[in-house]
């Protein structure tokens, strides 16, 4: 297969599509093959034939395709998933937007964004894979030294392998002074502070901007609570 000449679609574990906009993702898309279940998607995308990602914008996805150097189309569906499409497409600019503005609701897909009449997915990835043009190969060439960078960074003595590394360190040495002065009350908290994270987590995401004094003061909480003595 020719180097560069495949998309790799994949929206994520909660994608929500109404069926125009499947049949619509199907028509920009063209022949290929569908992956039932889950998919090695480092595996994939650092596949000499994958010239382009379709994605989410999950931060996981987003920085697996950043790894990989490969340009990528954004179709963000919820929470952060916005701002990471901002950080790809403005601020590293290798991205390419399919036109989505707005969060994604239960049982509203179709009020959100209908593609069925123009065609976007079609014209977003003739956009993306467009090699000749002026700005496709520099949004390519910028993937790819991108993906360098980022390879370099992970390597041994590398800058987030450093960085990694020193974070454990200095987790075990707190956790160890933590443990000698304050016992088994300190753990208690901490497992208390996790639960409350974790549990607000996902609703602190979800929230509307109305709501962000609370999920402040929410957040602030769960801060304090881990840093009382």
């Amino acid at each position: 297969m020719k180097p560069g000449s495949v998309i790799y679609a994949c929206l994520g574990s909660l994608c929500r599509l109404v069926p125009s906009q499947l049949i619509e993702l199907g028509l920009g898309l063209g022949r290929g093959l569908l992956i039932k279940g889950w998919a090695p998607q480092v595996l994939i995308l650092s596949h000499r034939a994958i010239g382009g990602f379709l994605t989410h914008c999950g931060w996981n996805s987003t920085v697996e395709g950043i790894c990989a150097g490969v340009p990528m189309i954004t179709w963000p569906q919820f929470s952060e998933q916005f701002l990471n499409e901002k950080l790809i497409v403005e601020i590293l600019r290798i991205g390419v937007r399919v036109g989505v503005e707005v969060p994604v609701s239960w049982g509203e897909e179709e009020k959100v964004w209908s593609v069925g009449e123009e065609d976007e997915v079609k014209k977003t990835v003739i956009t993306l894979m467009d090699t000749g043009g002026e700005e496709g190969k520099k949004r390519r060439t910028r993937a790819i030294e991108l993906g360098k960078t980022a390879n370099k960074a992970m390597e041994l003595g590398g800058s987030s392998n450093l960085n990694l590394s020193f974070l454990i360190q200095d987790i075990t040495k707190q956790q160890t002074q933590n443990k000698v002065k304050y016992g088994w009350r300190l753990d208690l908290k901490l497992s208390i502070a996790f639960f409350i994270y974790k549990y607000y987590a996902w609703i602190f995401l979800s929230w509307d901007a109305d709501d962000c004094d609370y999920n402040y003061n929410i957040y602030m909480f769960v801060v304090r609570l881990r840093a009382r003595r």
